[in-house]
């Protein structure tokens, strides 16, 4: 009887060590995934003076012709009327070009806006000539 004893209690250790490793698995098993960490899909870019949708998409996306498919994509911005501090939202999908914001215009010089100089920083610098409309 006292090998009985030993058997039974040997047997029932058992028992319980599988019931414990089966409890830990299901509960490993339920524990909800870890959240995904979600990409942007839009790069975010903050107009500055004189820029036109036309020269952000070329900047992004390497063809100024892409402007349309950024406005369609920025509902509540008016693209022959952006705004200095606007932000303009660029699809990762066609950003091919660049990935961060140029800390420049990215207007063309012939339509930036001029800046004021100091005295000596305009005798230096040699004079742009102004770009002539009409006819020649």
């Amino acid at each position: 009887m006292v090998r009985t004893g030993k058997y039974l209690f040997a047997l029932t250790m058992c028992l319980m060590a599988l019931a414990c490793a089966a409890n830990k698995q299901t509960v490993q098993e339920t524990a909800p995934p870890p959240p995904e960490v979600q990409m942007p899909e839009f790069l975010l870019h903050r107009v500055l003076p004189g820029e036109t949708m036309a020269s952000i998409a070329k900047w992004y996306t390497g063809k100024a012709s892409d402007w349309r498919e950024l406005a369609q994509h920025n509902p509540d911005l008016k693209p022959w009327n952006l705004k200095r501090s606007d932000l303009v939202k660029i699809p990762l999908a066609m950003a091919t070009a660049h990935t961060n914001q140029p800390e420049h215009s990215t207007a063309p010089k012939k339509h930036r806006k001029a800046t004021q100089k100091t005295d000596a920083a305009k005798d230096s610098a040699p004079a742009e000539p102004e770009e002539v409309f009409g006819p020649k």
